[in-house]
This record gives C-alpha cells, structure tokens and sequence, in this order.
C-alpha cells in the first residue's frame, strides 16, 4: 500500500478484512499527512455538473462512506460529532463552482437559506445546515491501532522510482497506488486543491455551543478539543510546506471577518487564542475533473490498482472507492 492518508488507510482495511496480507508504505508519520491537516465535514460539495454520471456516482460514495463512518462510531462521542455549519457566499455562490441550486441534489442535510441584510465580509448568503464533524486525528490514529492489532505493517519510507518500488513489492502480489503527486504515476487529469490548517487547544473550559463557519477559502470549526482555523480549498500548489501568509490571513480571519459573520447570523463568536495554536499542517490534494482514479494498471512486472484523486473529499468519499479498490485488487490476485 502507497500512502497512509486516509484513502490509504480504509483501503489497507477492507484488503486486511477480505485476509490479505497488507503493509503500508508512507512517506511520513499520518499526523503529517493532508489527511490529518483536513478538518472533515462529511457532506459532499463536489464541483461539477450535478447532472452528470460522475456527480451521480460520488454521491452514492459519499453515502456509503458516512454509513460506514457512522458505524464506527456508534456513540458518536468519540471522533464524530453533530455540528451546525454556515457557508456563506456571495451572489449564489459557495465554496469554488458549487452555486445554490445544487443542494437540490443532497439528501444529507436539511438546508436553510440565510440572506444577510447587508454584505458582511464580501458575502450576503449564507447556507445553515447540520452534518457530520470527524475529529481526522483521532480517527486515523484510533484507525492505524486497530490495523496494528489485525497484523498490518507500517513502515515509514520514500519510494522515489519504480525500481525502489519493485524492492519493496517483491513479496506481495499486487501494489496499492493511494498517493497524491509523484512521478512514478503521472497523470495529466491531477490539479492541486492545497489546504493548511493550524490547531488550537481548550483544555478545561466548559465547551461553548459548537459549529463550523466558513467564507471563502476560510473556515473555523470547533471540535471537542479545540479549535481548526485554516484555508480549506486553494487551486493552487503549496508544496506542502506551511505558509506564513497564510497562517497571518487565518489569524486576521479569527479577529476579524469571523466575529461578524457569526453576529451576522446570530452566533455568539467564542473567544478563541492565536497564541496558543499548538500545531500547523499543510499539504496537497489531487482532484481529478473526471472523478478519483480506481482501476488496474499493469506497469512491467508490477501490477498496480490505482485509488486516488479525491481531491478535498477523501473523507467524503474514499471509503466507497477503497471497499472498489481492494475488491479489483482480489480480482487481480485471482
């Protein structure tokens, strides 16, 4: 398995639940990972016509992955939680190519349109609804646990051409591509949807009313232990490195626009502290326009199935492509 994101992770789990044996390869420790960075909302705000085949078939992923994220945490007093969010836009617009009129097509909240009586922060709608929060850092560390205990390995190490990657596929039959941007795999479909996100701790404090708010490419939520604050969706590559520029506009967010749109909509703004931000993730995620990348590609002697491109909705969607991965990957092993 290449990549011990998210993706990675649920797709070493249904190989492991089918009785593979399975080792996952990843370039660095998961806290590390865009996955860990991500603050996962799980409601599906794809791009793209809502119409179309590809629209269709994500939203039926998106379901699958929430039915199956629900399950796991049954109490939902462990890394899920129900929380209120706002999305505010301008004009019709939320989020990048996502206008109103698509919520039309989503089952999986009950939507209220809020119009602002002035423009607040560059924006005059904003869009109500409740969903699901995923704490991303405890889930996958609850996650990795459990693979360790059902005998998967973990090894932390770049794979950096395709000979490297025959020495550490020797043993197994079938390799699992759940990376983002390499070179071992171009793909000239991939675009860079880059995020960064920084954490804020609360300890010992009554935990106030909690919701999630976002305008533009900026958004804060709050979890049971703290605070997210980032720049969520930019169509743009980063590398991967944080950014003070953005790091200054999230601050200035916090202190600024965020307090007026929360009063905008009734929402008492919680005190939040910059100075105590304990850490700070950025990464890359690949987007495909024609949807994630789940088939069999034979390249030499190696036989790789593909699952990647998700873009920002790995979260949303990649169990369902994981549970079509491993099952193309049982095919191939025959």
């Amino acid at each position: 398995m290449l990549g011990g994101g998210i993706v990675g992770l649920w797709t070493a789990d249904s190989l492991q639940r089918r009785g593979v044996d399975v080792k996952v390869i990843s370039a660095s420790d998961h806290r590390s990972t865009t996955s860990a960075a991500a603050v996962c909302v799980l409601l599906p705000f794809f791009p793209g016509d809502p119409t179309s085949d590809v629209f269709k078939r994500e939203i039926r992923w998106a379901e699958d992955t929430l039915e199956y994220v629900k399950r796991q945490d049954p109490a939902l007093n462990s890394f899920l939680e129900v929380t209120t969010c706002y999305e505010f836009g301008l004009d019709g617009m939320i989020e990048d190519g996502f206008p109103v009129e698509k919520l039309d097509y989503l089952d999986f909240a009950d939507f209220e349109i809020i119009h602002l009586d002035r423009h607040v922060a560059d924006c005059n709608f904003a869009v109500k609804f409740d969903c699901y929060l995923c704490n991303t850092e405890v889930y996958m560390s609850w996650l990795i646990d459990d693979l360790k205990k059902r005998g998967v390995e973990f090894q932390i190490a770049q794979v950096d051409s395709l000979d490297s990657l025959e020495v550490f596929a020797r043993p197994f039959d079938v390799v699992l591509n759940c990376t983002g941007f390499n070179s071992l795999f171009p793909d000239p479909d991939l675009y860079p949807v880059s995020g960064q996100s920084m954490f804020i701790p609360v300890n010992g404090e009554p935990p106030p009313r909690r919701f999630g708010l976002g305008a533009g490419h900026h958004a804060i939520f709050r979890h049971q232990r703290g605070f997210y604050l980032g720049s969520y969706f930019l169509t743009r590559k980063l590398y991967g490195i944080p950014r003070q520029d953005l790091y200054r506009q999230s601050i200035d967010f916090a202190g600024g626009a965020y307090r007026d749109l929360c009063e905008s909509v009734g929402e008492q703004a919680p005190d939040i502290d910059v100075s105590r931000v304990e850490r700070v993730n950025a990464g890359i995620r690949p987007f495909r326009t024609t949807g994630p990348r789940v088939e069999f590609e034979s390249i030499g002697e190696l036989a790789i199935v593909h699952n990647y491109g998700h873009g920002a909705h790995g979260w949303t969607i990649g169990h369902a492509t994981s549970e079509l991965a491993a099952t193309i990957a049982m095919e191939t092993i025959g």
